[in-house]
């Protein structure tokens, strides 16, 4: 395996014991269906300002863990995916919905979902950055690494190869 060359299923099966495997939760929307970097954490309660604040800065190829677990509302759609391009962001992983499903199957990011729901999030407040969240059984720390593609999403400790 070579960092262009590689699947979530041959990582799973070259290193099983330091990879952690998310639910089976996920679907792909974004155009692109695979991506790999450092993980960047957001955990909100239905109001996305903190991912907004976040998508204003560099990311630099790491991917973002977002995890929002009231689905009254959608906390990525098309306006933040550009946000994330813009700003050179590897991809995100939803714990939550998402919205502007057509639009977003046509952008150059990878951002796999466990929902989607067409009501935005309000602008009200909450939310942190950086914090340890818990996707099934799997705890989900900043500078983790993660992997994913159509067979599954994957987290390690620390880059694989």
């Amino acid at each position: 395996m070579t960092k262009n060359n590689w699947s979530v299923a041959d990582i799973c099966d070259e290193f099983p014991d330091y990879v952690s495997v998310l639910p089976q939760v996920f679907q792909p929307y974004g155009k692109i269906k695979k991506c790999q970097g450092g993980i960047e954490t957001v955990l909100l309660e239905g109001d996305n300002r903190k991912l907004i604040e976040l998508l204003n800065e560099e990311g630099e190829g790491r991917i973002l863990v977002i995890q929002c677990p009231k689905l009254k509302s959608a906390v990525l759609g098309d306006r933040l995916a550009k946000l994330a391009i813009d700003h050179h962001w590897g991809g995100a992983i939803v714990d939550g919905a998402v919205r502007d499903i057509a639009a977003l199957r046509e952008m150059p990011i990878c951002v796999y979902a466990s929902a989607t729901y067409p009501v935005r999030g309000k602008l009200n407040g909450g939310g942190e950055i950086g914090v340890v969240i818990k996707i099934g059984d799997v705890e989900v720390k900043p500078y983790d690494y993660l992997y994913a593609d159509e067979d599954g999403i994957i987290v390690a400790a620390t880059e694989l190869f």
